[in-house]
Order: structure tokens, then C-alpha cells, then sequence
């Protein structure tokens, strides 16, 4: 699997997520961690989920949204007494 980032074609499987049959990988170049392109949504499906929230934090639709990604990477975040700020960069 070649890194979308960096190009290079070197990159090593760094997690599979069983429930939804998704590939991650990661680069050992430049440290990018990215979703296998067989498991990219076309962008009718990708606007359909995208469409369905508001960005709105007290909005439980938003929030329940946020959490698919949120649940998954908890074990690999900072703890939350260390963590002050976060940044959403539009993923």
C-alpha cells in the first residue's frame, strides 16, 4: 500500500477494525495513519452520513457522529487530565 501522503510505497498494516471489516495502515516515513482506499465511501454514500448531523456540540445526533471516531481511538489518546484542547480539522 502506497501512503497517500508521502509516496512512499513501504507502508505496514496498523489495525483492523473487525466489526466494520476496515484495513488501517501506517507509514513508517512520515507516520501517517490512513484508511485502505478499498474502504473509501463514494461520495454519495460519504455526503449521505455527512449530511445527517449538525456541527452543533450539544446536538446528541453530532455527538453520537463524532463518536464513531472518537470510541475507537480512545485507547490511543492523550488522557484526558493531560489534554486541554482538541482540534477538528474537517477528517
Amino acid at each position: 500500500m502506497i501512503c497517500p501522503l508521502c509516496s512512499n510505497p513501504q507502508t505496514v498494516l496498523f489495525y483492523q477494525w473487525v466489526q466494520r471489516g476496515h484495513d488501517y495502515f501506517r507509514c513508517p516515513n512520515c507516520d501517517y495513519i490512513f484508511l485502505s482506499p478499498a474502504h473509501h465511501m463514494d461520495f454519495a454514500a460519504e455526503r449521505k452520513v455527512y449530511d445527517c448531523h449538525e456541527n452543533d456540540p450539544s446536538d446528541l445526533a453530532y455527538r453520537k457522529f463524532l463518536n464513531q471516531l472518537v470510541i475507537p481511538l480512545k485507547e490511543f489518546l492523550i488522557p484526558k487530565e493531560k489534554f486541554k484542547t482538541g482540534l477538528d480539522f474537517g477528517c
